[in-house]
């Protein structure tokens, strides 16, 4: 399904989609489970799989504000703090059971210099 994700914007070679499957990695979470807290640095992009998650904050007078839902087949970040590797201010919660694929900022930094297609697409 990732691999569909990404043909809509950029077409891959066999051997550069063998060589993204090769930098993700499948995870499976609970609901309820949090993949990322207020103040953490954000070190993944996720994409689902199954599932869906919530991104929120939460203000000073501790109410909560739903940033974005993500369902199958869409990608979800604290974009901000991935790519400043700064703390960020989203949690982001799985509602319900889900499968979610996750790139390391690492990985995606490597993939960017060996196929740099990628970079336009992220």
């Amino acid at each position: 399904m990732i691999l569909q994700n990404i043909a809509k914007h950029v077409t891959l070679t066999p051997e550069e989609e063998q060589l993204f499957l090769s930098k993700i990695e499948t995870h499976h979470f609970k609901a309820k489970s949090l993949l990322l807290n207020s103040g953490e640095v954000c070190k993944h992009s996720n994409f689902v799989n199954s599932g869906i998650l919530r991104s929120f904050n939460i203000n000073d007078s501790i109410v909560e504000h739903v940033l974005n839902f993500a369902c199958e087949g869409w990608w979800i970040g604290d974009m901000y703090s991935l790519i400043s590797q700064k703390p960020g201010n989203l949690f982001i919660e799985v509602l319900e059971d889900a499968e979610i694929v996750r790139l390391s900022k690492e990985n995606q930094e490597q993939l960017y210099t060996e196929i740099p297609k990628l970079e336009r697409f992220f």
